[in-house]
């Protein structure tokens, strides 16, 4: 196949191959092989046709083991108007991929109530991709919002890479940039794949004012930020473009919007095979044709360059969450070792963002994250995993203070958490209105310290190194709010945050006991996964 040219100006001109793949029949027999399937605009599949929808769903839960299929990204106007009924049709389409195979979208002007943002989409709504759907349920995804999926990312690995696959809303509002920014930035070991539905014109050579903002803005001035895909254009659009970051790294720009076809688009998606020596074949098949197209921008390959196809800091096997036969009734509902990323290790997919710029430093076990004051920190996003209610609860984590901290888990004023100023303190309810518990001892500085708060009933109790040190009874602690979580900076509170090092953050849906305190706190992470209770 031919590979990319360059002009002065970093964009690439992309050529085709003569050869048109059987795809029915090929097989990813390479160790690290794998593919990436793309959904164009179906927008008038789920007004008209949506028998086509349904037929490149369920295409793609067929050839998932024979094509090694690990992600499906849409490029937004699931629907050409946000009414119920083509909702249903695109719900009914998407159900043939839950549970099987990783999705996102990035929604488009059609999946808007009259194209605006602001105005909101039925997308959002639980019964047909919003909170508490199967498609927020995923494994891995999170989203920028509690009450709306319309703006989310999510994780996998595949090959020798860890991947981060990111869905931005049509026309994002200042927040949503910030905080994809943000999330790209604090996932520099992923490599990052954008779906933003208006991005390239129709000539595929040159960004719209959408596509331009969000380069300028947060796309360019990652280096781990690998393909951007995209729709929207008019008429039959396919084309793509190769330009160079801030870094000089090459992003690799798709765009494929077929809506203008017969039949809305005659079932055309986009197959990314990606090979195990790091070259991207792109196929464009239809299965309601059970064809594939080899014209110029329809087939074609190219190289991930280094910065983009960077490795996983663990293996696949070692960045899976708890072991398989853990039961979830007595293991962490969060569990960030922080040995390179803020991902959540337990399985309620509680990951996490970075704040400010905390670094990268020797933890107590492996690596650990080093706060610098109150502009650091971990925010995760609320989930009712991490409200407790009245009911019991452990929160724990090492940390090597520099100097008296103001920081360690909190969830909002009607929260409990550790605290350290003069000793160790928990809070527990409301401020002014629950219970304060002061430890009886103070932490060392420059030195690692483990620290826990358990609440049970009514009583609550505070260990220092897997030792007892102070108790006290509990009254108004129930936690029960839609606050993020802080790890590290307080939520409240602008000046106050560590100034150290915290390792191996945990909370547990129950009160452990003085002896499993001790015996898992000197555990690093692969040894506390073997351990924990089994059904």
């Amino acid at each position: 196949m031919k590979r990319l040219t360059r002009d002065r100006n970093h964009f690439a001109i992309w050529c085709c191959v003569a050869t048109v793949c059987v795809l029915e029949s090929r097989t990813c027999t390479a160790t690290n092989a794998f593919s990436i399937v793309v959904l164009p605009d179906t927008q008038v599949y789920s007004e008209l046709h949506p028998e086509t929808y349904l037929a490149q769903t369920t295409w793609i839960r067929s050839n998932l083991a024979v094509r090694n299929i690990k992600c499906v990204l849409h490029v937004g106007d699931m629907v050409n108007n946000d009414v119920a009924a083509e909702w249903d049709n695109a719900l009914a389409a998407h159900k043939t991929l839950d549970g099987v195979v990783p999705w996102i979208v990035g929604l488009g002007n059609h999946d808007y109530k009259e194209g605006r943002y602001d105005l909101g989409s039925m997308f959002n709504d639980p019964a047909y991709f919003g909170p508490g759907s199967p498609y927020a349920s995923q494994p891995n995804i999170v989203f920028h919002q509690t009450n709306r999926t319309d703006a989310a990312y999510l994780t996998f690995s595949a090959g020798s890479t860890r991947w981060l696959a990111l869905g931005l809303p049509w026309t994002p509002p200042v927040s949503v940039r910030t905080w994809a920014d943000r999330v790209i930035g604090n996932h520099s070991n992923h490599s990052v794949l954008v779906v933003f539905h208006d991005y390239l014109d129709a000539g595929g050579q040159a960004r719209t004012s959408n596509g331009q903002q969000i380069w300028e803005t947060v796309l360019k001035k990652h280096s781990n930020v690998a393909m951007v895909f995209c729709g929207h254009a008019e008429n039959e659009s396919h084309s793509h473009l190769a330009s160079r970051g801030d870094t000089s790294n090459t992003v690799y720009q798709l765009l494929s919007n077929y809506q203008h076809l017969r039949n809305g688009g005659e079932g055309w998606l986009r197959i990314l095979d990606f090979s195990a020596d790091g070259y991207v074949d792109v196929t464009t098949y239809s299965p309601l044709l059970n064809a594939s197209r080899s014209e110029e921008h329809h087939q074609f390959s190219f190289a991930l360059t280094a910065t983009n196809a960077r490795p996983e800091s663990h293996s696949e096997a070692d960045s899976t969450p708890l072991t398989l036969n853990a039961d979830i009734n007595k293991t962490p509902v969060l569990y960030l070792p922080l040995d390179g990323t803020v991902d959540d290790h337990s399985q309620h997919g509680n990951h996490g963002v970075l704040i400010g710029n905390p670094t990268l430093v020797d933890g107590k076990f492996d690596k650990g994250l080093e706060f610098h004051g109150p502009a650091d920190g971990i925010e995760i996003q609320h989930s009712n995993s991490l409200n407790w209610g009245d009911g019991p609860v452990t929160l724990e984590f090492w940390i090597k203070p520099y100097k008296g901290f103001n920081g360690g888990i909190d969830k909002g004023s009607g929260s409990f958490y550790i605290l350290g100023a003069h000793g160790l303190q928990l809070r527990s309810g409301k401020s002014g209105a629950g219970t304060l518990l002061l430890s009886k001892s103070k932490l060392a500085t420059n030195k690692w310290s483990h620290v826990a708060a358990t609440k049970d009933g009514n009583r609550i109790l505070l260990y220092i190194n897997g030792k007892l040190d102070a108790w006290g009874h509990a009254y108004r602690t129930t936690v029960n709010n839609k606050h993020s979580m802080f790890i590290g900076k307080r939520s409240q509170y602008t000046d106050e945050g560590v100034e150290g090092i915290v390792d191996e953050v945990r909370i547990w849906p129950r009160a452990l006991k003085a002896d499993e305190i001790s015996r898992y706190m000197n555990m690093d992470r692969k040894e506390f996964l073997q351990a924990l209770p089994e059904e």
